[in-house]
């Protein structure tokens, strides 16, 4: 609807790949850039932990 506000949080997305008629390469990094994305929020999951000494 127009003039709401977002329910949560938003957060700006700054796109650096080039975008052209070739998109497997944009795709695969876009993708290779969320799966460094979920490793280190896993990594971070498991050092909290740690630091809390739940594991």
């Amino acid at each position: 609807m127009e003039g709401e506000e977002p329910a949560g949080p938003t957060q700006r997305v700054i796109f650096s790949h080039p975008v052209n008629t070739d998109h497997q390469p944009m795709v695969t990094a876009l993708l290779n850039e969320w799966v460094a994305m979920g490793h280190l929020y896993t990594v971070t999951r498991h050092f909290r932990d740690m630091y809390n000494g739940r594991c």
